[in-house]
């Protein structure tokens, strides 16, 4: 993303899709410097917009006033063309997230010791679903594209062993990023979560 791409709107965006975010996290999350995003975060601070919060989750998380300002800043910036392309990504994400959820709960309630390589196998069959939902997505809006990274970076942890790499709350886990991404498609098409979404 480029600098110019760091706005208002970028960060209230990254706050709002993770519930509670640091400058490190807002800037990871879009490819770019934490100095691009701290001064943004700070004027949505003293603007009254975002609140830090402290505790067992910590990090900025939007007021009122910042869910309206990001709801105007959101209308604004989607244009026809842009809704429409991330409407067919949305559609597009709703049976691999079906899917997703079921091999997530085999993955958490299997039995110790089980072997991981047939759904770590079904994991890549996902993932190639959503590599070519992601290039569709951020042909539209192009901080889509940073998703992909983030999930590769999971799924290299996974297949080199690391298994809390897959769900761990918090931590960037695949399932971390998938939510991630869901929730990025809701909040851009301001969408509510129906049967569909669960």
């Amino acid at each position: 993303m480029t600098k110019e791409l760091v706005d208002e709107l970028a960060v209230l965006h990254q706050i709002k899709v993770k519930g509670f975010a640091s400058a490190e996290r807002i800037a990871a999350a879009l490819g770019v410097e934490v100095s691009q995003v701290e001064p943004l975060v700070r004027e949505a601070e003293s603007g009254g917009l975002a609140r830090y919060r402290e505790g067992r989750v910590t990090g900025f998380t939007l007021t009122p006033a910042g869910r309206a300002r990001h709801e105007v800043l959101r209308a604004a910036a989607t244009s026809a063309d842009v809704a429409a392309g991330l409407e067919e990504a949305y559609r597009a994400f709703l049976a691999p997230n079906r899917q997703f959820k079921q091999l997530t709960t085999e993955w958490q309630t299997r039995p110790e010791g089980a072997d991981t390589a047939p759904l770590l196998d079904r994991l890549d069959e996902l993932h190639a679903a959503m590599s070519r939902l992601i290039a569709g997505a951020s042909a539209s809006a192009p901080r889509f594209a940073f998703y992909l990274p983030r999930l590769e970076r999971a799924r290299a942890a996974l297949r080199g062993g690391d298994a809390s790499a897959f769900a761990r709350p918090l931590s960037d886990s695949y399932h971390d990023v998938w939510m991630e991404l869901h929730e990025d498609l809701l909040s851009s098409l301001a969408h509510k979560r129906t049967d569909a979404d669960e």
